[in-house]
């Protein structure tokens, strides 16, 4: 198994796009999450001229990437 490792690794190790590809998700899977929550949080409903609930309380009943226990599936996920 560790034979296989080290030849997937020596197929990627020249190859530019993957490690740009690996940068790219790596700086922004952070700001990506952060943006994501806080999108989820700004939408409100207006109906008839009253303001309900945001899009999180009205739809995903508070659904947010950083609600633990679920934080690690969330994060997975993305």
């Amino acid at each position: 198994m560790i034979r296989l490792f080290k030849i997937e690794l020596h197929k990627i190790k020249g190859n530019t796009a993957f490690w740009i590809i690996l940068g790219l998700y790596t700086i922004l899977f952070m700001p990506l999450a952060f943006a994501l929550d806080g999108i989820l949080d700004s939408f409100s409903i207006n109906i008839n001229g009253q303001e309900q609930p945001s899009l999180s309380d009205a739809l995903l009943q508070g659904f947010s990437v950083f609600n633990f226990p679920h934080i690690w599936q969330n994060l997975a996920y993305m």
